[in-house]
């Protein structure tokens, strides 16, 4: 959990330059709190797993979510560190640079973790950032492989996801710099994800979606549910094109997108056993979800509610995706 310190230039600065703003906004952020809000918005009841330092940025975070109604009782206040912290630089296209101080979230225990332990356990999905301290991250891991619970990871930063398997991981969702340090492809575009996403799958990841900012996202699966009509170690390789929207802050697109993703399987009740299309249709969403995300400024103050979601597949055509979820 973070709190945001939102700064917009003209141009994000090169090294060893000095930019500045007259302008400065704080939010709620991390990617954690970030999933947790959008899966709620789609009407998902939803626990976030996480730290705060017992100071005045922890209890704005606290009160933020709670007021989103974001189940926040797993919530560690650590009284020796300070609550984490992000400087984002924004560009006036939306691209954006971010460096974060981790504080509590470096410190979650794992007596914590043990506290939360039956709630995981009875879980329709994990969602799973690399932000979280590595060590609690190898045991949701071990504990949703045990169980059979899909588990949805974001692999940022991709070096702490680097060191676990990842093999039989249900779902991976790294955007195109995340998917080269993965893969050792640079991806960018939709030619170097084809080969990103095969190289994943060779790595035993069943399904794999590389988010492509403005050229969309790139669906891999070898899923057995997903190729119900082929051998189980074909690869089927699908592109999803972009919606057309104008771009202000890309912040908290991936997060947005991933709980979206994970929201349309869980609200249609696959995220077990989805067929190709389902998948598909799930990255349909998130790309919709993304889109709406990145057309505001902000993290949490950015992530669409249901009703704008509708009236934007609507607008688009697609309403049809939504028959099987609301």
């Amino acid at each position: 959990m973070y709190i945001d310190y939102i700064l917009p230039f003209e141009l994000l600065p090169k090294a060893g330059e000095t930019v500045v703003t007259d302008t400065m906004e704080r939010v709620v952020g991390g990617k954690g709190a970030n999933q947790a809000v959008m899966c709620r918005k789609l009407g998902a009841e939803a626990y976030l797993l996480g730290a705060v330092g017992n100071d005045t940025n922890g209890i704005l975070a606290l009160d933020t979510l709670q007021a989103l109604d974001v189940k926040c009782d797993y919530v560690f206040r650590n009284p020796k560190e300070a609550t984490g912290l992000s400087v984002i630089a924004v560009d006036h296209a939306g691209n954006n640079m971010i460096l974060s101080y981790g504080g509590a979230n470096n410190a979650f225990p794992l007596e914590a973790l043990s506290r939360a332990q039956a709630a995981i356990f009875a879980a329709d999905a994990i969602l799973l950032h690399a932000e979280f301290p590595h060590e609690g991250g190898k045991f949701l891991v071990t504990w949703a492989r045990e169980q059979g619970i899909p588990l949805f990871i974001t692999p940022s930063p991709p070096q702490r996801v680097a060191e676990l398997s990842l093999s039989g991981m249900y779902y991976l969702m790294p955007n195109q710099t995340e998917a080269e340090y993965l893969t050792g492809v640079h991806v960018d575009g939709v030619e170097t994800a084809v080969i990103a996403g095969q190289k994943l799958a060779e790595q035993g990841v069943p399904v794999s979606v590389i988010t492509l900012g403005d050229k969309g996202a790139f669906l891999t699966t070898q899923h057995p549910y997903a190729v119900t009509h082929m051998a189980p170690t074909q690869t089927i390789q699908i592109h999803v094109p972009p919606y057309e929207v104008h771009a202000v802050d890309t912040t908290a697109a991936g997060d947005a997108f991933c709980a979206a993703f994970a929201s349309y399987l869980v609200g249609i009740g696959k995220a077990k056993a989805p067929n190709l299309e389902e998948i598909s249709a799930a990255t349909r969403f998130a790309t919709a979800v993304g889109a709406l995300t990145v057309s505001k400024r902000g993290a949490i103050p950015a992530l669409p509610t249901i009703t704008e979601i509708k009236q934007f597949l609507y607008r688009f055509g697609d309403a049809p995706i939504l028959d099987n979820l609301w």
